[in-house]
């Protein structure tokens, strides 16, 4: 598959209660976290959304944002949310707190997508769900889980057709876990 038949969105409806303030809108290095992703994100995709409890609050961005569809929910609900907005059959989904993607591993996502319903780095046996594709074949599974309050992202894996990119196959495109490296405190951004 090429990066044609996927969108991204990026998840920024946390209320970011450990850091004290919108996380999304932090600046970091002389930008915004979002911005930061932003900037990987559109050299890979045509389409990229954002996901966010208040719309308003990324419009000067210039990316359609879309209010969760189920609000306070947690990210498993900004998942659904981007796959029932999305034009394309798969989506990359990314917290907009991961400032340090990798565009060659998120392009070797994208390779490794045909036949797959979510396409999930595994590290030292912890999926990073987000930091991942998903085809619109999940929504019912993550539908299932949202009705049933059970907002662990991964416990619908076993309902679709995964593949698990591995330590190897992350090593090729970034040194240690850094990628997936979330800002979740001021400590975190130093």
């Amino acid at each position: 598959m090429t990066a044609a038949g996927v969108s991204a969105s990026i998840l920024a409806g946390g209320k970011s209660t450990r850091f004290g303030s919108d996380k999304a809108l932090f600046a970091y290095r002389g930008k915004a976290l979002i911005e930061l992703v932003i900037d990987v994100l559109k050299n890979i995709f045509s389409e990229i959304v954002i996901i966010a409890d208040v719309e308003s609050r990324f419009s000067h961005l210039g990316y359609p944002v879309f209010s969760d569809l189920y609000p306070d929910i947690g990210p498993i609900c900004g998942i659904y949310t981007a796959l029932y907005h999305s034009k394309t059959e798969h989506v990359f989904v990314v917290a907009s707190d991961m400032p340090f993607l990798s565009g060659d591993l998120v392009r070797y996502m994208i390779s490794c997508s045909d036949g797959y319903d979510v396409i999930v780095p595994c590290i030292r046996g912890y999926y990073e769900p987000l930091h991942a594709i998903y085809s619109k074949n999940c929504l019912n599974p993550v539908l299932d889980r949202i009705k049933n309050n059970d907002r662990m992202i991964f416990s619908f894996y076993n309902e679709v057709r995964v593949r698990k990119i591995g330590e190897d196959e992350v090593g090729r495109f970034a040194h240690g876990n850094d990628i997936f490296k979330n800002i979740n405190s001021r400590h975190d951004a130093l």
